[in-house]
């Protein structure tokens, strides 16, 4: 009729309960290789990395198109060559002079 001891839930000391902060998680935190405890269980260690991957996916997949949009922006910022007559322009000096003032 009634669960025996053993079949009963039991709830997992805070110091000993998962970290995850979006909603109260009751399950044991994972055991790293040392010894010592993961903030999160297993469950929200796998989760969180699997989000930490796609954003560094992401994150790569966008670097080289903000290196081009840089390359563009500094080659629109470089000053750009002015003509210049060549050597043996038939204008004058005056006629320069003239022009850049």
């Amino acid at each position: 009729m009634f669960p025996s001891y053993d079949e009963l839930p039991t709830a997992t000391s805070l110091l000993m309960q998962c970290g995850y902060r979006s909603k109260v998680c009751t399950k044991a935190r994972a055991t790293k290789i040392d010894g010592s405890l993961h903030k999160l269980c297993e469950f929200h260690r796998r989760k969180a990395n699997a989000n930490q991957q796609r954003l560094h996916k992401r994150q790569r997949e966008q670097r080289p198109v903000d290196m081009e949009l840089l390359e563009l922006l500094l080659q629109d910022a470089r000053p750009q060559p002015t003509a210049t007559c060549p050597p043996n322009s038939p204008v004058s000096v005056d006629d320069v002079s003239y022009i850049i003032v």
